[in-house]
């Protein structure tokens, strides 16, 4: 403290040289930035000397002309220092009252911060505009420690600033990387503890984070509405310390895009423009983003939850706000995710699948430009990339406006033809699957690869699929409101006839998946899980392929009966043994959405069904008693039901075959397992 007394006395010392002022000034704030308590005793000893810092002005006053950076600079940060270290009350600051600061340092350095508001920010701007370092550092240190003092300075400064000044974009970026004598590029200096030691872009951040440090929340707007504020803070804000990226990302997550924040959606969107969307994606995409106890790790967590937000709420007027509704601003989120490195990186695959499975819609956009190597072959990548493209698909697919969109434009058309239908269908593929590549996949001798083809093929199947039942609903709808065909309906049909002949083009036959189901047989013991689900996953994708194209079975030699064995169906595995019931369902045609049961029974054939026998009938009348399965004995009543009506045994009666199932279901119900196939095996004979 003597050190500190001496460099006061210097202050006041009338023929004291610049040179003892600089050195009293850098003094006195090396002391305030020692501790908390140490800057208490240096106001404290100061206010003693020189009531309401009455040398503080004076100097400035003198030494600005002719030694702005030598006396001016010291003195701005000792005074933008000591501003810091105390607010309006003790509530404000969050230190308990009774501190050490008394109400006449308080409103001292109240005092001091207005008379630099109202007489001195002509000087202030000189030091901005300087192109000095050290004096820029050192007018911004001050804007802080005056911001940061409380709501009403806060105010006051806000309006009393020119934001307009053409130097602040400038200030606020990150300085170049200096370039080596062998022209390679060097890492930028990190800033140390000292605000006026670092970068003008350090001292920037410190300026309009202060602004938000006093809560006031009739300030919030217009602090955000001023774009040179925190836009520029998040503009650059990837290449920040860590300490300083969590600041910014909790502005952005407490005060921004928070529910009680009451910021309009058109300023939040307006806030996060393709360049700030980029930094937030480049700081969540850091690699220790698991390690949660470093700040580094804070920070990518925090950047991925800002974005998943940002893209799934409406509320901050990016994503759309309902199915159907997809703004212009969009675009913003789709440049983004087409950016992201999902194959490389955990947290942007998080976003990429969090944005489409939310918002169809984002995903119905981002597919176009999709451009994965979808090539097959025994790599991490390519498996990666089959699995993440296949949710997309899936995801494009529950996009109901497009699919009525597509619809409208092309009922409407006057010619419907085979490009029609095929751009429909490939609005749900993304570019570069072809059918040579699929069925290239689904027979490669690879099991790994030959499963990971099986399951982009089930999920492209199952997007194509609802592309599909969305015509055939909408054209049963038009059926429906208009009783009658008019020329729009003529072409709906059209269009899903030129649509399914395009799925067939592209889409693997169903000989060639059956083929991959036999592929999957056997093998060692400890793959029988995965063989299992390989061969649900071909057995679905068949299903899905029938449904889409009924035609699909006409030229493939093969019979769906024999895949349901005939003497104990319900000893295949709980999952195959669903998938087969559903397999052969679709065949029948009795999957079609919105009819009834019989009405699909007796719509769907007529006459006797080939390759049908007893043993048959009784196996699926066994899987409609005895399976694990919910789903899979309804299906397989439905089955059933279907065989009784088509035999011809039952002259058409479906409800007498409902009574059949029933009585059955009852036998198997009042007795064990074993004497239930018994009473099946009887009434069957």
């Amino acid at each position: 403290m003597t050190r500190v007394r001496e460099a006061i006395d210097a202050l006041g010392d009338a023929g004291a040289s610049a040179d003892a002022i600089a050195d009293a000034l850098t003094t006195m704030r090396r002391a305030c930035l020692t501790s908390d308590d140490a800057c208490d005793d240096v106001v404290k000893e100061y206010l003693t000397h020189s009531p309401d810092f009455a040398d503080v002005l004076n100097i400035w006053d003198s030494y600005h002309a002719n030694h702005a950076q030598k006396v001016c600079a010291p003195l701005l940060a000792l005074c933008g220092t000591m501003m810091t270290r105390a607010r309006e009350t003790a509530a404000t600051s969050g230190r308990a009252s009774g501190d050490g600061w008394t109400e006449r340092e308080r409103l001292a350095l109240d005092s001091l911060a207005r008379a630099i508001m109202s007489r001195r920010m002509r000087q202030i701007y000189s030091h901005l505009a300087s192109g000095v370092r050290v004096r820029v550092n050192a007018g911004l240190i001050t804007l802080a420690g005056i911001a940061g003092r409380g709501k009403r300075c806060a105010s006051e400064l806000f309006r009393t600033f020119d934001f307009s000044l053409a130097v602040l974009p400038k200030i606020a970026s990150p300085p170049r990387d200096s370039g080596a004598k062998d022209g390679t590029s060097q890492r930028r200096h990190r800033d140390g503890k000292d605000v006026l030691a670092g970068s003008t872009r350090r001292a920037f951040c410190e300026f309009v984070l202060a602004f938000f440090a006093v809560n006031d929340a009739a300030l919030l707007r217009p602090v955000l509405a001023q774009r040179v504020l925190f836009g520029n803070v998040a503009r650059f804000s990837a290449g920040d310390d860590p300490s300083m990226q969590i600041r910014m990302l909790q502005v952005i997550k407490e005060d921004i895009i928070s529910a009680k924040s009451g910021v309009p959606a058109r300023l939040r969107a307006a806030l996060f423009g393709d360049v700030t969307l980029e930094q937030l994606a480049t700081m969540a995409g850091r690699e220790d983003v698991d390690d949660e106890a470093s700040t580094s790790g804070r920070v990518a967590r925090d950047a991925r939850e800002v974005l998943c937000e940002l893209f799934t709420n409406p509320a901050h007027g990016l994503c759309p706000e309902r199915s159907g509704a997809a703004p212009k601003k969009c675009q913003s989120i789709v440049r983004l995710l087409q950016k992201l490195r999902p194959m490389d990186c955990e947290a942007h695959l998080t976003i990429l699948l969090r944005a489409c499975e939310t918002h169809p819609a984002l995903a119905m956009m981002y597919l176009p430009n999709a451009k994965y190597a979808l090539e097959p072959r025994l790599s991490a990548h390519w498996l990666a990339a089959t699995g993440l493209i296949g949710r997309v698909c899936v995801a494009a697919a529950a996009d109901a406006s497009a699919s009525s969109a597509a619809a409208r434009a092309d009922g409407a058309a006057l010619v419907v033809g085979e490009s029609e239908g095929l751009a429909y269908v490939k609005a749900v593929i993304p570019p570069g699957l072809t059918k040579h590549t699929l069925a290239k996949g689904i027979a490669h001798a690879s099991p790994m690869i030959r499963h990971a083809a099986l399951c982009l093929l089930l999920n492209v199947t199952k997007a194509v699929g609802a592309r599909v039942a969305y015509l055939e609903s909408a054209i049963r709808e038009g059926d429906t409101k208009r009783r009658g065909r008019d020329h729009r309906s003529w072409r709906l049909d059209d269009l899903l006839a030129y649509a399914r002949l395009g799925a067939s083009t592209m889409l693997p036959d169903v000989q060639s998946i059956m083929a991959a189901y036999t592929m999957s047989k056997g093998g060692k013991e400890k793959d029988a899980a995965a063989m299992v689900l390989m061969r649900c996953h071909a057995l679905n994708a068949i299903a899905a392929c029938v449904t889409i194209v009924p035609d699909a079975l006409m030229d493939a030699k093969i019979d769906l009966n024999k895949l349901l064995p005939t003497n104990d169906p319900t000893s295949l595995p709980h999952g195959e043994l669903a998938a087969v019931i559903n397999v052969l369902c679709a065949a029948k045609g009795l999957r079609a959405e919105g009819q009834s049961p019989v009405a699909t029974v007796v719509a769907a054939t007529t006459g006797h069904d080939t390759g049908v026998n007893q043993g048959h009938i009784l196996s699926v009348l066994r899987v409609a008693l005895f399976a694990s399965s919910a789903s899979a004995r309804d299906s397989a009543k439905s089955l059933a039901k279907h065989y009784l009506v088509t035999s011809g045994a039952l002259d058409g009666r479906a409800d007498e075959a409902d009574v059949w199932i029933d009585v059955l279901a009852s036998a198997a119900s009042l007795t064990d397992a074993r004497d239930g196939k018994d009473v099946i095996m009887a009434c069957t004979e």
